[in-house]
């Protein structure tokens, strides 16, 4: 029988806690082999996403392959960030029904193509 999310979600998070640190890479055949499938479908993983999301996890995949493992305890202490100082321009665009979504993605794809460092 194979395992259920939940029990795959509860390994991860068993795996989170030994290893001692807030995140984390697994590999998709480490899942595999955690979850005994050879595929890995997408109703699966969200099930798999929701129950680590109860034992305090978060679970997203990463462009490079497998998926990063975060504590989502550890995002307590983040700096907070607000709309109003950010995106105070678009918040205007939205209230008037203008937003101009070609240069918010377009800001968002010279982010992609030349990411800032973090300070």
């Amino acid at each position: 029988m194979l395992p259920t999310p939940a029990t795959v979600a509860s390994l991860f998070a068993l795996m989170m806690q030994r290893y001692g640190k807030t995140r984390a890479r697994i590999s998709n055949v480490t899942l595999k082999s955690v979850s005994r499938r050879s595929m890995l479908r997408a109703k699966f993983l969200s099930d798999v996403r929701s129950e680590l999301e109860e034992w305090g996890y978060l679970i997203v995949p990463l462009d490079r392959g497998g998926f990063g493992l975060l504590s989502s305890a550890s995002l307590e202490g983040a700096p907070p960030i607000t709309a109003k100082g950010l995106i105070p321009e678009e918040l205007a665009a939205l209230k008037k029904n203008d937003l101009n979504e070609d240069a918010v993605w377009a800001e968002l794809a010279a982010e992609v193509e030349e990411p800032q460092e973090e300070t």
